[in-house]
């Protein structure tokens, strides 16, 4: 028989988290010329990972906690177009790369409405948000070129492949 985790131990859990986070982003800032390039995508990055790892350790308890993850594929998704700027250099690529923001944020959507079993019309939502801001980064990606796009694009393309091979061509 498998038990929850207590209250207590799950505060000590994400308390530790915290600092151990908390830690290493002073250690990022305080190193010279690392500091701006690496934090930003990082903040977002763990916000996004608290969210998600909240809906695991409350969603026993509480049936809404599923609902944190929309914001945690919006903050995950934010952290990620930001890691990717970060790692090109390519600042310019936010005119376009937004719009993977609008794709995490249906992800998120996607899960929650089948998590909290919310209407099929959210789950469409969510896929029309999936699906128009990949395409949409995609195409304004290819117009514009760029460092981004040369490594976003593939991604994208694989991804997409996965999806339809798991969700099957009919």
């Amino acid at each position: 028989m498998t038990s929850s985790p207590s209250p207590n131990k799950t505060g000590k859990i994400v308390s530790l988290a915290l600092i151990g986070v908390g830690v290493v982003l002073l250690s990022l800032s305080l190193i010279p010329g690392v500091g701006m390039k690496i934090t930003l995508p990082l903040v977002f990055l763990m916000s996004g990972a608290a969210c998600i790892l909240a809906v695991f350790s409350l969603t026993p308890r509480f049936r809404w906690a599923a609902s944190l993850l929309i914001p945690g594929s919006l903050l995950t998704s934010l952290g990620v177009v930001f890691l990717f700027n970060s790692i090109t250099g390519d600042w310019n690529a936010w005119a376009y790369a937004w719009l993977l923001v609008l794709a995490g944020t249906g992800v998120g959507i996607i899960l929650a409405a089948r998590e909290l079993k919310w209407p099929r019309g959210v789950i469409f939502v969510g896929l029309g948000l999936l699906i128009g801001g990949s395409i949409l980064s995609f195409v304004f990606g290819a117009i514009a070129g760029g460092l981004f796009i040369e490594v976003v694009a593939p991604i994208l393309l694989v991804l997409a492949g996965l999806v339809i091979y798991r969700i099957g061509w009919e």
